[in-house]
């Protein structure tokens, strides 16, 4: 096969540089976060362990403080704004306002809306953590759906070692398991230069077995764009959201979770929305980045399934339908002056 014969029978991609060490520094960011905010049970446990409580929570705040200084510097910078509409209004926008179609020869062009189909996702980046403890476990694909462009994964992630003395124990959350998956979506191209504006939902629902803690669970999700598609790989850059980011030793049953702290099943859900300019004939596409973070200390033990409840998933949809992206376009009649 030719170089050229080869390029062309290439499926494009989205590329990640970059995307694991920023999702690593945000999830240690977090989690650092949180247990500064939640300290109590932690001081407890080290208090009747012996061991100096403050020194801890100092240490744990300078981690915090270590994150952020590194998430500065591996962030990307802030995207232009290529249209008044970076931050389009909510609504479904099969719902919106179509702009009518307007004649002004040769040139002339109209505002639709619509939706397209996912399609499979495909794996991206495994990371298992290495550390001074021994790891095992990985999160790992059980079904990555083609019709409902869904993902169902599993894991039995656990941090060693079976016993220590207990003025050796650590809270610190240094252990992070990383599993991602992408998907690469074109669009129909618009007649003129237009407004493109796409929606999303991303649900996350996970089934929990926590056999030991602190661990936290975070699923994000990131995005790519490009205005006009011609084949190449579409790199990720930016973030979209955080659909699940829960503290699995604390107990929840409101806003569709119903985990006790030990196991049950936790959701959450997050909307994708935005906009950028596309040229008239050139085809817009967005790459999108799903993906599960597991944030464990020393001695701990997640399964991402329970007996009954089954496995976790990630699933795109728009208006309830599994898979689906909206789109809609809206003409910059000022290029027809």
């Amino acid at each position: 096969m030719s170089s050229e014969a080869a390029r062309l029978a290439r499926i494009p991609s989205a590329t990640q540089a970059g995307l694991k060490e920023l999702k690593l520094q945000q999830a240690t960011l977090m989690t650092c976060d949180r247990q500064l905010g939640n300290f109590t049970p932690l001081r407890d446990r080290l208090a009747a362990s012996g061991q100096d409580a403050n020194a801890a929570y100092r240490r744990i705040e300078a981690r915090r403080d270590q994150a952020l200084a590194e998430l500065k510097k591996v962030a990307p910078p802030a995207a232009s704004i290529s249209s008044p509409f970076r931050t389009p209004p909510g609504g479904s926008l099969l719902s919106l306002p179509v702009s009518p179609v307007i004649f002004r020869p040769p040139i002339w062009g109209f505002g639709y809306s619509g939706f397209v189909q996912m399609g499979r996702p495909y794996e991206g980046i495994d990371e298992i953590p290495q550390g001074k403890y021994p790891t095992t476990g990985s999160i790992y694909s059980v079904a990555l759906d083609e019709n409902t462009s869904a993902i169902t994964f599993d894991g039995d992630l656990a941090v060693g070692p079976a016993s220590l003395p207990a003025n050796q124990y650590s809270p610190d959350l240094d252990y992070f398991w990383v599993h991602n998956w992408t998907y690469l979506v074109p669009f129909p191209a618009p007649a003129i230069t237009s407004t493109f504006t796409y929606s999303f939902d991303v649900t996350a629902l996970a089934d929990i077995f926590l056999l030991s803690g602190p661990a936290t669970l975070i699923c994000f999700a990131s995005v790519g764009e490009t205005a006009n598609f011609t084949g190449q790989d579409v790199p990720v850059t930016t973030d979209a959201g955080w659909p699940l980011n829960y503290d699995l030793t604390q107990p929840s049953a409101t806003g569709g979770n119903l985990y006790n702290g030990s196991y049950g099943s936790i959701t959450g859900q997050v909307t994708v929305r935005r906009s950028f300019t596309v040229q008239g004939g050139h085809t817009p596409a967005v790459a999108i980045v799903l993906g599960a973070i597991s944030c464990q200390a020393m001695q701990t033990e997640v399964r991402l399934d329970f007996p009954s409840l089954g496995d976790s998933y990630l699933y795109p949809s728009s208006n309830g339908v599994s898979g689906r992206i909206d789109f809609s376009y809206s003409p910059q009649w000022e290029v027809l002056a």
